[in-house]
């Protein structure tokens, strides 16, 4: 742990109290104090105590001891829980003589109010697993106190992506959250699943245009009712402490549209009336326990008849919104309707959450200017009586300001009306020392840039969807000069200059993603010519490796993308290009149908099939241009008549967390002219459901040699319409994509 240790002068001036008197709590080293607590201490009042006396002895080198009766002589800090404080809140009062008193709410008032002693009057400050700032000094004074606090939250949940941070007892406490989810989960395949169901009963799924598919399940078919039911009973048996259980929709979307289903929708006025119909009659089951559910794409909009039970337990979505801008002021329509959704939920809900989106989720490393739309956010959330919260954040090392961004979460959820400009140059100045005016700057201007551009943020979005609006190449040059400072402002400081770079590392990756997406030419990887690498892209991709190496960083998305694997792949994805006797190179294609609004997640730029560089398996796949149909076909332009060896042709299969597979049947013909005259010049089948397909797959046709000179290419592509057994997607619509084509000479 690398223990941030200020001078006793430093620190004198910071925890010496200047009101008179003051509490001398350790006078060199040495103090008068006991901590005292019950005789039959419960959990939260142990762990107060020991917390406290734990960062007394870091601190000043003093044990101050933990007993039940306060001796003749000694003065005491006296630790309880107490009846009528609401939970997690706490009241800290002092005596003229010197005696502190801390009593605490149910669960942890009283931890939180020994945190609030050490971090405000002792300076004790928790950021990361690995920096923590305990200062160091024989001489600790308090002022007299006289205080109270607590939150108007009840649950406030922060995810972790990091053991480190998960299993960090003491900064889950520092910020104030609670460890687990507890709420909803995608869990009808849990209840029902369509691995043991859906061969003999396919009527317990959902019914998507006269066929059932096992995205969903038929909520109003009584025998799945029964089904789940039993499910619950049988594992609130095995686990009957547990509250909280899960009936919620599975996170495929495609719900049932039976006659049943959709006459329910009709009466509700929205898809999520069959849903809560559902869960009401499975709370009704289990009266002391919490059922909880999703209002989550199809569902999140209230149902207009019937209100969820008391024992029902929302969690509205957020996912449709935009992150850049707050949702209460965001003009456009998914805005509208979560503000509009919230406030019916509110209405007719006793116990709500809000599951709310705060990182990128493909690219946990990635400039994600949202820092300042969360507070308007949370407050959001609260004016409409929600008061549980699930702050998707994946919490890791090397993520994009982990530390600041779990700072500021946390702090807005105990109190969601702090200041937050001063919280974080509090932050800054801790964390980057005397780089912390450079790395604010960078902060501002990086918000500035995204909002005058008028750009918009999602949580799955590449870097290179940015590239033209705030990540320009100028912009990223202004950027990159600021962390050039940042660094000589600490480089004699190996902690904080370590901290620096990793905080330029999405920086870094945006450069390295956007080049990938114009791999040549002047952000790219290659020069125009495609014959000289730039060493300078080459230098970045070594260095932000050597630096999550370094750090030890785990994985940089969801799909858990390790650092290894994305310095490999980078390297082979910008090793080679198609330029040089590639008379496909720069030319247009047009292709029927066009590209699917599925690719708001990246260009869908056609432009990117010719530009010589082949994509890779990076989330988004920001490279790679897809269809969601079974047939589609290319046409290429090649400006003039060639005679080529073969013709190339990239897709990608990734059944992950997608519905990618390779065409079935690609046909390949060529003509002189443009419309007539097309000579086939070879046929490539891909037989079965592709369980053991590559990736990455490169379709070749030789062309044979008596071919005459042709000018035009013509792809006519087959592919599955529906995703096959055994993938879990099974009966969706598959998808086609497609980086690279190249005529060879």
């Amino acid at each position: 742990m690398k223990n941030f240790l200020l001078s006793l002068a430093l620190l004198l001036v910071a925890v010496a109290c200047t009101n008179s008197p003051s509490i001398h709590l350790v006078s060199n080293g040495i103090s008068q104090y006991s901590i005292i607590i019950p005789a039959k201490a419960n959990d939260q009042e142990n762990r107060a105590a020991t917390l406290l006396q734990k960062y007394v002895k870091q601190v000043s080198g003093c044990e101050l001891p933990i007993i039940n009766d306060l001796k003749t002589g000694q003065k005491g800090i006296f630790i309880r829980e107490k009846a009528g404080l609401q939970y997690d809140g706490y009241r800290i009062s002092s005596t003229d003589d010197g005696s502190v008193t801390i009593l605490g709410g149910k669960r942890k008032g009283c931890v939180y109010g020994v945190i609030t002693i050490l971090e405000t009057y002792l300076d004790c400050h928790l950021y990361s697993p690995t920096f923590k700032v305990i200062p160091a000094s024989k001489n600790l004074n308090l002022p007299l106190i006289n205080l109270a606090d607590s939150s108007v939250n009840n649950y406030r949940i922060v995810n972790y992506f990091s053991q480190a941070y998960q299993n960090d007892e003491d900064l889950m406490d520092w910020n104030r959250l609670f460890p687990h989810y507890i709420f909803a989960s995608h869990s009808f395949n849990w209840l029902v699943p369509w691995e043991t169901y859906f061969k003999t009963h396919p009527e317990y799924y959902a019914l998507r245009d006269g066929k059932r598919l096992p995205t969903q399940l038929c909520l109003t078919n009584p025998e799945v009712l029964k089904i789940a039911i039993e499910k619950l009973r049988k594992e609130m048996a095995a686990n009957p402490t547990q509250v909280y259980w899960s009936v919620a929709q599975n996170d495929y979307g495609n719900p049932c549209q039976c006659e049943k289903c959709l006459k329910i929708e009709k009466e509700e006025k929205s898809q999520s009336g069959p849903l809560i119909r559902f869960v009401n009659q499975v709370a009704k089951e289990f009266p002391d326990k919490m059922i909880c559910t999703y209002a989550y794409n199809y569902t999140q909009s209230a149902p207009a008849i019937t209100n969820p039970i008391d024992n029902v337990h929302i969690t509205l979505c957020s996912i449709e919104t935009d992150r850049s801008r707050p949702i209460a002021t965001d003009t456009s329509k998914a805005a509208k309707q979560f503000v509009k959704d919230i406030a019916d939920w509110g209405k007719i809900c006793k116990h709500i959450a809000t599951y709310d989106y705060t990182i990128n989720y493909h690219h946990f490393i990635s400039p994600h200017p949202n820092l300042f739309v969360l507070q308007p956010n949370i407050q959001l959330f609260v004016k409409n009586n929600v008061f549980d919260h699930y702050q998707q954040s994946d919490i890791a090392e090397g993520h994009e300001f982990v530390e600041l961004r779990l700072q500021l979460i946390s702090k807005l959820l105990w109190n969601p009306n702090i200041d937050v400009s001063a919280t974080m140059d509090q932050f800054l100045k801790r964390f980057y020392g005397d780089a912390a005016p450079l790395i604010r700057k960078y902060i501002d201007e990086l918000q500035k840039d995204m909002v005058i551009s008028g750009d918009r943020l999602n949580i799955f979005g590449p870097p290179s969807i940015h590239q033209n609006t705030y990540l320009t190449a100028e912009n990223l040059e202004k950027y990159s000069g600021y962390f050039d400072q940042a660094e000589a402002a600490v480089k004699s400081d190996t902690t904080l200059l370590h901290h620096v770079e990793v905080a330029r590392l999405p920086l870094s990756y945006a450069i390295l993603e956007i080049g990938k997406t114009n791999i040549v030419g002047p952000r790219g990887w290659w020069d125009n010519s495609g014959t000289v690498k730039s060493k300078k892209m080459d230098g970045i991709l070594d260095n932000f490796y050597a630096v999550m190496t370094r750090e030890k960083i785990g994985v940089m998305s969801e799909h858990k993308l390790t650092a290894r694997a994305y310095y490999d792949m980078s390297r082979q994805t910008a090793g080679k290009v198609y330029v040089q006797h590639n008379y496909a190179f720069h030319k247009r294609v047009v292709p029927d149908p066009m590209p699917n609004s599925m690719n708001k997640y990246n260009h869908a730029d056609l432009s990117l099939l010719t530009d010589g560089g082949i994509g890779d398996l990076n989330q988004s796949k920001p490279a790679w241009i897809g269809w969601e149909t079974d047939q589609i076909e290319l046409n290429l332009d090649l400006d003039t008549l060639v005679n080529a060896s073969t013709i190339e042709m990239t897709t990608l299969w990734d059944t992950d967390a997608r519905k990618i597979l390779h065409p079935s049947l690609t046909e390949c013909l060529v003509s002189a002219q443009k419309e007539k005259g097309f000579v086939p010049v070879g046929r490539i089948e891909i037989k079965g459901n592709q369980v053991n397909e590559k990736n990455i797959r490169t379709h070749i046709f030789k062309i044979p040699g008596n071919t005459k000179p042709f000018r035009y290419v013509k792809l006519k592509i087959s592919g599955n319409k529906f995703m096959p057994a055994p993938y879990p997607t099974v009966g969706q619509k598959a998808q086609i994509y497609i980086s690279e084509i190249s005529v060879n000479k």
